[in-house]
């Protein structure tokens, strides 16, 4: 079992306030974004919001067995830097995109969080397979939002 640290618990605080603090930008611009041209392949909101609670709870997952089988491997601190540089992109692009309106730089950042989670997943692989293979629906997701995001800059230009 699982002992529990404050540690465990800030990386669950953090992923939490990004969760929060992204869903409340969202809100703020969804009557921008409903005047956007949008791919017809684009999801609906409730497939959108179901993703990323899936993918907040994998990397809080992920973070936390990092935490705590990490602490002596020497990727540690380099990992804990790159969830920190994380959870600061993906908050930063739901400002982009829904608080500032800026699909090119959005895109962009997407671009850099993609680079930042493939990252991530390479860092922690040593320190825990499982870990690291929490975050590949992450990479994934990242993915497709970065292919829908070039069509969306392609129809909003």
């Amino acid at each position: 079992m699982m002992k529990l640290r404050i540690s465990y618990l800030l990386a669950v605080l953090i992923t939490l306030l990004v969760a929060l603090g992204g869903s409340w930008v969202t809100s703020y611009g969804m009557s921008w974004y409903e005047t956007l041209k949008l791919p017809a392949w684009t999801p609906s909101g409730q497939i959108i919001g179901l993703a990323w609670t899936i993918i907040f709870i994998l990397t809080a997952w992920s973070a936390i067995l990092v935490l705590k089988l990490g602490r002596r491997h020497p990727n540690f601190w380099l990992a804990i830097v790159f969830f920190l540089i994380n959870a600061v992109l993906n908050f930063g692009w739901s400002a982009l995109f829904f608080g500032w309106h800026k699909i090119a730089y959005s895109f962009a950042e997407m671009i850099i969080l993609l680079c930042n989670v493939l990252a991530l997943i390479t860092c922690t692989w040593p320190i825990s397979r499982k870990a690291s293979l929490l975050l590949v629906p992450y990479a994934a997701w990242v993915i497709f939002a970065t292919y829908l995001f070039w069509n969306v800059l392609l129809l909003n230009p």
